[in-house]
């Protein structure tokens, strides 16, 4: 894992859906209008001939699986939104034959039944018929000419790390921004090859897609979309009765803080005891790992689950500032978590789920450990204690807590991907959220910048004297470390500016120097450089090309843009979470492309203020700066 810039490490995500239930007659309406507007425009949403004719036989009910019994599409609604003005945007899952298709969920925007937009990343209908050479195992009208031993080792081969655990593959349509293929997806686990600047290596989660008719590698998520069900949670040592009360954190970043916290008093003894658990938040809390290693298997989370300890007091007072007390950081996480559930309220969201329920969040995982990752599979985050002797601190700030916290809403909704372009999003999303909220919160010891992480380093500038940061939104290619390109070359590489030509389908960097942070062998980018197209978007959209304090000797307006456009004008914070927010739940889908997010954040900004407003025009001459036309 490398250290600057992915310790805000990816969201390991199962497909959480929010969908309607047979009683939720309100939201199954505009599901079935919404499943008659993909009929009525098969061609627009790529249906295959084999689908039904009817767009009641295009449904899966909301508490059903979908089976190999039924040809062609089918669609299985995780989302509905629906606007004041009543137009409704559904998100739905795709099947084919049975199998899920990686890469064919879409959105439909109508208005009284009649087709607005339609997102999709989807570029073909469906048409499985392959060679039929070799002993293939049938999926339909599909033959796959490997077997899923054989899948299975290509995918170990490609995992690039130590591999701890690998599930049984299921074969699957893959459809993201490539024509549909038949593909093994494998569950593949374990380790990343080589230490990061923690004392420990980081748990690695891989999905790989192999193509079932050749047995090439055609797709990856370094992300779990789906393992085996959750583990089941132990009994609590937190009591049913907890009530809301206040207390004060004494964290090890901000200073104090007042906290709502629970508490529950014993019946016979009046005893009162406080906990790290939010009432007021959906009962979402604060565990102790007890610095177990970060999981490599779905074995090990169950047992870190079973093991971990609620952080309990005789008083309403946690930490004392210092990681001598546990609890410090812990206040840290909880501080946090509050002021991302609050951010979320203000876009009319309760919670990651927006179903009003908190989660349990882990302090110290691992030991030296300068990570912090959301995990799907518990539906939970881990956050690690750093390691001082290499100049890191906990990774408890303030924006790490939102940064992990959206990774969760994006699985909840857009589910953007962990490759390509989606990847780049799918982490920028995060930091953009987390920057929000660190605004949002307006904390006193902390003043809110565009800068990620930079309270997690001992040392708090550079050679040059600018600020420490693990990202730059403004100009994300100020995080140059050492790399080796594909040539043999070497030569120091910052996150991406601008969009290169092409997006990121065709990576150029096979491995890290060895000796600097990290060693890969993976031909792939990592979306942690690749983010930088949104950040800097962001950074454009919101602020505009000002240079921002701290940077004004070492930068000028023209090093912000990558048009020369130094007119940008920002249009504010507020406006550009609610258009991104937009775009992210109602537009945004898994294998989204910077193409894409632009279409999709001017619709949000068209819906909110209009095709002709100066927000729809600073939205699209942001983009055009980080070179996104």
């Amino acid at each position: 894992m490398k250290s600057r810039i992915k310790v805000l490490s990816a969201a390991v995500m199962l497909l959480a859906a929010h969908q309607a239930t047979a009683g939720d007659t309100k939201n199954q309406a505009a599901i079935d209008r919404a499943l008659g507007v993909i009929q009525q425009n098969s061609s627009t949403f790529k249906l295959s001939t084999a689908s039904s004719s009817s767009a009641k036989g295009l449904g899966i009910a909301s508490d059903a699986l979908p089976t190999n019994t039924t040809s062609g599409d089918q669609f299985k609604a995780k989302d509905v939104i629906v606007d004041r003005d009543g137009t409704e945007h559904v998100r739905f899952n795709r099947f084919y034959n049975g199998m899920p298709v990686i890469g064919g969920d879409t959105v439909v925007h109508s208005y009284h039944g009649q087709l607005k937009h339609a997102s999709l990343s989807q570029t073909a209908p469906i048409n499985l018929t392959q060679g039929t050479t070799g002993a293939g195992i049938t999926a339909g009208d599909a033959k796959a000419n490997i077997t899923a031993a054989t899948a299975k080792s290509i995918a170990v081969k490609n995992f690039g790390g130590t591999v701890k655990e690998v599930l049984t593959p299921k074969l699957v349509v893959f459809a993201r921004n490539i024509k549909p293929t038949l593909a093994y997806q494998v569950s593949v686990s374990g380790e990343e090859s080589s230490l990061t600047n923690s004392a420990q290596k980081s748990p690695k989660l891989s999905l790989l897609y192999i193509a079932a008719n050749s047995g090439a590698l055609i797709g990856r998520d370094e992300q779990i979309q789906h393992m085996s069900a959750p583990p089941t949670t132990p009994p609590s040592t937190t009591p049913a009765s907890v009530v809301a009360t206040t207390g004060t954190g004494k964290t090890l970043l901000i200073g104090n803080v007042t906290l709502d916290i629970g508490k529950s008093t014993d019946a016979l003894s009046q005893t009162t005891t406080y906990y790290l658990i939010d009432p007021s938040r959906g009962n979402g809390q604060v565990k102790d790992a007890k610095n177990v290693a970060p999981p490599t298997t779905t074995t090990g989370y169950d047992n870190l689950t079973k093991s971990a300890s609620s952080f309990s007091k005789s008083t309403n007072t946690f930490g004392s500032g210092t990681t001598s007390d546990r609890a410090s950081a812990a206040t840290d996480i909880a501080y946090g978590v509050a002021k991302t559930w609050d951010f979320y309220k203000t876009l009319d969201r309760k919670g990651i789920f927006n179903d009003g329920k908190g989660v349990t969040t882990y302090a110290h995982i691992g030991t030296n450990y300068f990570n912090a990752f959301w995990q799907d599979y518990t539906k939970s985050m881990y956050y690690g204690d750093g390691n001082s002797a290499n100049g890191t601190t906990a990774v408890v700030a303030l924006d790490v807590a939102g940064h992990e916290m959206s990774h969760g809403v994006n699985s909840a909704t857009a589910g953007l991907a962990y490759d390509k372009d989606a990847g780049g999003l799918n982490e920028g999303n995060s930091d953009i959220m987390g920057t929000l909220v660190e605004f949002y919160s307006a904390t006193t010891a902390h003043p809110a910048n565009y800068l990620i992480g930079e309270d997690l380093y001992t040392t708090k500038t550079n050679a040059d004297g600018t600020p420490k940061a693990m990202r730059y939104m403004f100009k994300p290619s100020l995080d140059n470390f050492p790399i080796q390109l594909s040539d043999g070359t070497t030569t120091n590489f910052g996150s991406f500016d601008c969009l290169p030509a092409g997006g990121f389908a065709n990576p150029k960097i096979l491995q890290l120097k060895p000796g600097a942070y990290n060693v890969s062998s993976i031909d792939a980018y990592d979306p942690h450089n690749t983010s930088g197209v949104a950040n800097h978007f962001f950074y454009l959209v919101t602020e505009g090309a000002v240079v921002p304090t701290g940077f004004t000797s070492k930068l000028t307006a023209k090093d912000l843009v990558c048009n020369g456009d130094t007119t940008v004008k920002g249009i504010g914070r507020d406006k550009v979470a609610k258009i991104w927010y937009k775009a992210l739940t109602q537009y945004f889908t898994s294998g989204t492309t910077y193409a894409q997010a632009r279409t999709a954040t001017l619709n949000a900004a068209t819906d909110l203020y209009g095709a002709t407003s100066d927000e729809y025009k600073t939205v699209a001459a942001a983009w055009s700066a980080v070179s996104v036309n």
